[in-house]
């Protein structure tokens, strides 16, 4: 990605949370981007100013707004500025102006899509406008990316319930290039081999992008769940109440990573169905099977299993996986990164099995 098409991109801060009330962050214009840096005009309802910050800094600080563009936040920052944060240096104003002279566009904005690019992703956004990435639907649970201040990763949760916090669907924002900028943040948020993978499907990523993606450290983020929203009308205060309650439709499934480790053993331990020959193989050698609505088993929920097993030799764990997932030689180094990703989690996982040497 070209750190200047960052300025067609719409932003907006954090979340103001006020004890029992929540209100959306306030509007941001990218008016300058490098490698290095990231220039931001945006207010504090008293002034308003621009900031020079460091990528890292700045993705900890704001998120993407896909429901808006970034002409129309600057619109709405231009009048705060005009009528509300009146404090502000006179460069201020001129380089907004100057801004929306000729604002930039999400069609400036050039993706390299990988040929095949999976079909029906939605981007979708919460009650506060947070995005996520939906990547499918099976059996009444969902698979998707949300864009945070933490490690970008795949969660997974009922239909029902996703629907519920993931209120607003963005049709007509392209995938692509949403996929794009998770990139771009993933380089200084971090993010997990799954989660370069299912991204890797619509934009390209290159050798170094995904190097530097793995190579942070994990980290859950600051943003806690938000508090219900005193303020919002009757059909927000709806939804965020139905978020709250475990889906219907399918059995709620917990996303933090803690909780797809502590929903492992509890897979194994269940009782195999007599009619199934499959359950009576080693787990090892084949996935157990899934009733519908049962949450689908991933590649990496496999890796962390069969590491804390500490049965199998890396090479074996690797030709397990690979076999299950369809998953090719290049991702190999996905054992040595899940094996370090539990211990940065505070598991402690086998030492590591040596392969028997040849008689």
């Amino acid at each position: 990605m070209n750190p200047r098409d960052l300025r067609s991109y719409a932003f907006a801060g954090q979340l103001r949370i006020y004890n029992d009330y929540v209100l959306s962050g306030y509007e941001a214009v990218v008016t300058m981007a490098d490698d290095q840096h990231v220039m931001v005009l945006t207010h504090d309802l008293v002034r308003t100013y621009e900031l020079n910050l460091s990528w890292g800094e700045f993705t900890r600080r704001f998120t993407l707004r896909a429901d808006t563009t970034a002409e129309k936040q600057a619109l709405l920052l231009r009048n705060t500025l005009r009528n509300i944060a009146t404090k502000a240096d006179k460069s201020v104003a001129v380089i907004l102006e100057r801004y929306l002279d000729e604002p930039p566009t999400l069609t400036e904005v050039t993706v390299k899509a990988p040929k095949n690019a999976p079909q029906n992703v939605i981007i979708r956004a919460d009650y506060h406008r947070h995005t996520c990435i939906e990547l499918r639907r099976e059996n009444g649970v969902v698979t998707y990316v949300p864009l945070g201040d933490g490690t970008i990763d795949v969660h997974t949760t009922g239909a029902e319930k996703f629907d519920a916090e993931f209120m607003h669907v963005m049709d007509d924002y392209p995938p692509e290039k949403a996929a794009q900028l998770y990139v771009q943040f993933a380089l200084h948020l971090g993010a997990t081999p799954e989660a370069l993978t299912e991204l890797g499907r619509l934009t390209t990523i290159s050798k170094k992008e995904y190097d530097m993606a793995t190579a942070k450290p994990v980290t859950e983020g600051t943003k806690k769940p938000a508090p219900a929203v005193k303020n919002a009308p009757p059909a927000a205060k709806k939804a965020t109440t139905a978020a709250e309650k475990p889906a219907k439709a399918a059995p709620a499934v917990k996303t933090a990573p803690e909780a797809k480790e502590k929903a492992a053993p509890a897979a194994k331990t269940a009782p195999a169905k007599k009619t199934a020959p499959a359950a009576k193989k080693d787990s090892a050698k084949a996935p157990a099977r899934r009733e519908p609505g049962e949450r689908k088993p991933s590649a990496a929920s496999r890796f962390q299993d069969l590491i804390m097993e500490g049965k199998l030799t890396d090479d074996e764990i690797f030709a397990t996986v690979k076999k299950e997932f369809s998953l090719s030689d290049d991702k190999r180094s996905y054992v040595a990164w899940y094996r370090n990703y539990l211990i940065k989690k505070g598991k402690t996982p086998p030492a590591m099995k040596e392969a028997k040497k040849a008689a």
